[in-house]
């Protein structure tokens, strides 16, 4: 299956004008769901299984992840400019992306079973065997994941060249990414409502080895049958995908020199509109993308939740979310792209700067329901904040392309996608410094972390302002 082409006179890709039925841009999005669902699950659970369930110092477990996705943001560039100078039957992008799969899943089921610690080791030792799996395949799937997300997010602006087909895909692929994260949640979130109703709330230490260590080990258990059941999932989509969606065909020249690929790299950065558009993305990306990271424990410390109403807080996360596609549609209809992600970011800096009043002696249900409301902001927030991004950027590779009048959609979505997992890199090791000092258990950890977040999101408006897009 090939996108609908209509060429108006010039044999120049880029002035081309390309758009993608519904059907091709499900197709190209099916793949979010697995993978989606896989990544949620490590950012909802990674925190809770290795610091609290393994015993693991959540400094090191920081380090291990953020440095990661600081290697991913690192070869995204790389992995850009690169798939550009690909030219083979089935497209640079595709081969990078087919490549990537098998790795990524392996990486992701073998990250869930590690070594366990012996009988008697103190809760929050170093044991170097653990630490060094979770080194291992967590190093192995951010290589394979930077390749992948370059490659992807470049296709966008290749495969459609309007704005509002564009908007559509996005939409599209927002939807099918909700039915990823919800999917993610799901797994962990039975899990825990499963397994968690006898919980004590002032003892809810869930260490392997601990008071607690018949749940734990059932939620080890359950996360491992979860993840395969993903992987499998996004298997069988990529596998759709690369098999019913072509790649444009582009000239590309023959061996660059080391300068020009220097130059194809750094390209990007010199680029002023696109600069401030990223230093704006990674200000607010960084706290929105903590929510991931911190739901689970949101959910069992900070509002400690058990058995039942760990399901209660799937379905209103699950409302919400739903909700704010239908907001977000909607909004950029009226107002535009630009417009549109902004609101949506300002919407989720009301919750991070309301958050302390979960401190408040209010009660039980009553923190509750203030929790559940105010997640549900974060959650609406962070939709829009997903959805437009890449379409912004596929907008700035056009004007871009038009100066230069080559093909740059690798390296600005490698770039793009640099920040994306510098800005959740550094949102990790934010996290897991604040629960190295106060604690994991201490509701002054999350509450310092988000009001933090709440002065970057500022921060992030500001920046914004300076971006301008070709629909302004």
């Amino acid at each position: 299956m090939s996108n609908t082409t209509k060429n108006h006179g010039n044999k120049s890709p880029q002035k081309q004008h390309r758009i993608l039925s519904t059907s091709q841009a499900v197709i190209l999005s099916l793949p979010l769901a697995g993978l989606q669902a896989v990544i949620g699950m490590m950012g909802f659970f990674a925190i809770l299984f290795y610091t609290n369930i393994m015993g693991a110092p959540a400094i090191i477990t920081g380090l291990i992840y953020s440095g990661g996705l600081y290697l991913e943001a690192l070869l995204s560039t790389i992995f850009g400019v690169f798939s550009d100078n690909i030219k083979n039957r089935i497209g640079g992008k595709k081969t990078i992306i087919l490549l990537a799969m098998p790795i990524m899943s392996l990486a992701t089921i073998m990250l869930w079973v590690p070594p366990i610690p012996p009988f008697g080791y103190i809760f929050g030792s170093v044991y170097l065997p653990l630490l060094m799996w979770m080194l291992l395949f967590m190093i192995l799937f951010r290589i394979a994941d930077a390749g992948y997300w370059a490659c992807y997010h470049a296709l966008l602006p290749e495969l459609s060249t309007d704005e509002k087909n564009r908007v559509k895909i996005s939409m599209i692929g927002m939807m099918i990414t909700l039915i990823g994260i919800i999917m993610g949640m799901i797994g962990p979130m039975l899990i825990m409502g499963d397994v968690t109703e006898d919980l004590p709330r002032n003892d809810p230490q869930l260490y392997i080895h601990g008071a607690n260590a018949a749940i734990a080990h059932e939620i080890a258990s359950g996360v491992v049958i979860f993840s395969i059941i993903f992987n499998i999932i996004f298997i069988i989509c990529i596998v759709l995908m690369l098999l019913l969606i072509k790649e444009p065909s582009k000239s590309i020249r023959d061996r660059p020199s080391f300068s020009q690929v220097i130059g194809d790299i750094t390209g990007p950065f010199r680029d002023k509109n696109f600069r401030n558009y990223l230093i704006s993305f990674f200000l607010s990306w960084t706290p929105i993308v903590s929510l991931s990271y911190l739901l689970m424990n949101i959910a069992t410390y900070l509002l400690e939740l058990r058995g039942v109403e760990f399901v209660i807080f799937l379905v209103v996360a699950l409302c919400a979310g739903l909700f704010a596609f239908v907001f977000s549609q909607k909004l950029s209809a009226k107002f535009g792209i630009k417009k549109t992600l902004r609101i949506c970011i300002t919407i989720t800096f009301i919750p991070f700067i309301s958050i302390f009043v979960i401190l408040l002696p209010l009660g039980h249900a009553c923190t509750v329901i203030i929790g559940m409301v105010l997640v549900s902001l974060c959650l609406i927030g962070f939709v829009g904040a997903m959805i437009f991004p890449a379409t912004i950027m596929s907008a700035i590779v056009d004007e871009a392309e038009k100066r230069s009048n080559k093909s740059l959609s690798g390296s600005y979505a490698g770039a793009y996608s640099m920040v994306l997992t510098g800005g959740s890199a550094t949102s990790m090791l934010i996290v897991s410094l604040f629960l190295e000092i106060f604690g994991a258990e201490e509701k002054i950890s999350y509450i310092g972390f988000f009001l933090f977040g709440a002065v970057l999101i500022a921060l992030s408006l500001f920046v914004f302002k300076k971006v301008r897009i070709r629909s302004d």
